[in-house]
């Protein structure tokens, strides 16, 4: 999926460039604590071979009250409601699990997500002149 992504996607996910994707740096991402992580992907089958086209996923903190929300999808699928998904679908899983709060950071100049967060209801907040901090309180949003 990686391959699918374009620069301006990696820097509005990772908030800058990576100069190379190596082993290490995939093992991070593909490596999971199932006690506080969860990691929902978008896979499409063509000629026989699957891809992945998008990644969700929620990383709790110790206590199982937040968790911060992450997401990509790479570049030939955005635009096609796939992000809105997954949000959504990630979303229930946090409310399922009792989560009190999920939050995010994301670049202002990434209109897409600051819209998506936005219609969900999320307060937004600037960090600073570049970046939005977001946050959903789950306990004030209705399921579903």
């Amino acid at each position: 999926m990686i391959r699918h992504l374009s620069d301006q996607s990696l820097y509005f996910r990772f908030f800058g460039q990576i100069p190379k994707v190596s082993h290490e740096w995939l093992s991070r991402f593909t490596h999971i604590d199932y006690d506080r992580e969860m990691a929902i992907i978008a896979e499409l089958e063509e000629a026989g071979e699957r891809h992945m086209i998008g990644v969700v996923r929620l990383i709790e903190d110790p206590w199982g009250e937040t968790a911060e929300y992450a997401i990509a999808v790479a570049d030939p699928w955005q635009g096609q409601g796939l992000g809105n998904l997954l949000t959504d679908f990630i979303l229930e899983i946090a409310r399922d699990r009792g989560l009190k709060k999920v939050y995010a950071s994301v670049l202002a100049t990434n209109k897409r997500m600051v819209h998506m967060f936005e219609r969900r209801g999320f307060d937004l907040r600037r960090e600073d002149f570049e970046s939005y901090f977001v946050e959903l309180d789950l306990s004030k949003q209705p399921a579903g």
